[in-house]
């Protein structure tokens, strides 16, 4: 079975003003079904992919939280699948807030988080703008098991 992609898109579309081509989405689902692949979340809306208008790490984890719940939802499966979660934050300060939320949010045992904190990502111009003039941001990847 091939890999079932969700919400694709085009960096062409995404991103125009860098010479990029390519075709990804926002999830991917292999291993017949039983793991899905999100793409790093930030704090933007899935359809539109504009970002909120809040500088508020509270506000922006519980915009990524609600987009990862959506996403996985939209493969299949629930948040109490969720097996991985890898949070950056640019604001070391933010991680209680992170944390806190996404705590709240899932209302799931996540067996696995760690937590990365850079002052820079590596090409902010990859994100909208008022992404990356945003002090903090978080970006979560996540692997979840679909029971059979």
């Amino acid at each position: 079975m091939a890999h079932r992609r969700i919400r694709k898109f085009n960096t062409k579309h995404t991103y125009p003003e860098q010479n990029l081509d390519n075709d990804l989405a926002q999830a991917v689902v292999t291993q017949g079904g039983k793991i899905v692949w999100l793409r790093g979340q930030c704090a933007q809306n899935l359809d539109d992919a504009v970002s909120i208008d809040s500088h508020d790490p509270v506000q922006q984890t519980h915009k990524v939280m609600q987009n990862m719940r959506q996403l996985i939802e939209e493969a299949g499966g629930k948040m109490e699948h969720l097996v991985k979660i890898v949070v950056y934050i640019t604001d070391i300060r933010h991680r209680e807030a992170v944390y806190r939320t996404m705590a709240n949010t899932s209302k799931a045992c996540i067996p696995f988080q760690r937590a990365s904190w850079s002052r820079r990502w590596p090409d902010p111009s990859g994100w909208s703008k008022s992404t990356a003039r945003q002090s903090f941001r978080t970006e979560h990847r996540s692997e979840r098991k679909v029971s059979p």
